[in-house]
């Protein structure tokens, strides 16, 4: 496995409070497919986001902590569900 990888909770309120979240209400697995309707597509780390700005804006912007900050990774994490 992975060493930087990440695992994501499995419980609902946990991932939806971070964003948008697909739940899967169904007994099979979930197939997603999502589509653009702009020839690019950039991935885009909050992680990177949030250390590469002063810590006092992010703080001003979520419901984080600095402390809560100064823990998120500086890097991308690989999430493995």
């Amino acid at each position: 496995m992975d060493q930087d990888a990440r695992s994501l909770s499995s419980n609902k309120e946990e991932l939806c409070k971070w964003g948008h979240c697909i739940e899967n209400i169904g007994e099979e697995d979930l197939v997603f497919l999502e589509l653009f309707a702009f020839p690019d597509f950039e991935d885009i780390s909050l992680n990177n986001w949030l250390r590469s700005m002063p810590v006092q804006v992010a703080v001003a912007h979520t419901n984080l902590s600095p402390e809560e900050i100064g823990v998120i990774p500086p890097k991308a994490n690989k999430l493995v569900g």
